[in-house]
């Protein structure tokens, strides 16, 4: 939902959008009866709370929507889904531009953490580098890459 947790099933994901953290103001929606909301005031998750913190969801979707628009591989790359052995809850796959980059993104959506080796086939040593924390830079020997994912989190890295 907007809290980026399904915990609760779906009911807060299917609520109208609120925009600001007192739940009025303009273009909010007023069809929906106070009564029936789950989402309260001041409850932390309205745009108008959310924008001024560089951890929240708002941000993050900000920071995909930027790296997207950025990056020709990540709009129109081929899509080449990954196999993660013995990781159920784990996506990979590589968004591949010919003429330009390579990105390879990973998914952990349990609530455990997630370790593991993704392997490409190639033989020679990879440098990838995390797309939001350029300083974080992961080195492959040969064909494995290992990678570590935090629980409900993913990461989008760049080969360099």
């Amino acid at each position: 939902g907007m809290r980026g947790d399904k915990s609760d099933g779906d009911k807060t994901v299917r609520e109208p959008m609120d925009w600001y953290a007192s739940q009025w103001g303009p273009g909010m929606t007023t069809w929906y009866r106070p009564a029936l909301r789950l989402n309260g005031a001041l409850d932390g998750i309205s745009v108008e709370e959310q924008q001024s913190k560089s951890d929240s969801l708002l941000e993050l979707y900000r920071a995909l929507i930027t790296l997207r628009k950025s990056y020709p591989a990540l709009r129109t790359g081929e899509f080449i889904p990954l196999e993660v052995k013995d990781q159920p809850q784990v996506v990979a796959y590589l968004r591949k531009d010919p003429h330009a980059d390579t990105f390879l993104v990973v998914a952990n959506s349990g609530d455990k953490a997630a370790q593991f080796d993704i392997d490409l086939g190639w033989q020679d040593e990879m440098y990838l580098q995390d797309a939001f924390s350029p300083d974080q830079i992961i080195k492959a020997p040969g064909n494995k890459i290992p990678i570590e994912l935090a629980p409900r989190s993913s990461r989008v890295l760049v080969f360099d």
